[in-house]
């Protein structure tokens, strides 16, 4: 009985302010696409910078140092 009422609420809600809430509805889906793009443009953006560094064979010897690196429980 609640769920039917909240349901015809928010129906007329929707119908009453239709550009409030398909403004809404774009500035949701222009966030998620900005997410979306983000999380991808990060993996390609590593898979470029690793191919270029190895046909460029920009450096012949990799030295990681871990000296002085401890882990603090």
């Amino acid at each position: 009985m609640v769920n039917r009422i909240l349901v015809k609420e928010a129906f007329n809600f929707i119908k009453k302010n239709k550009k409030t809430f398909i403004s809404q509805i774009l500035i949701i889906i222009l966030g998620i696409s900005f997410f979306i793009g983000m999380k991808v443009a990060v993996v390609d953006l590593h898979n470029i910078m690793v191919n270029y560094i190895e046909e460029s064979n920009m450096y012949d010897y990799s030295i990681n140092v871990e000296y002085g690196i401890e882990k603090k429980i």
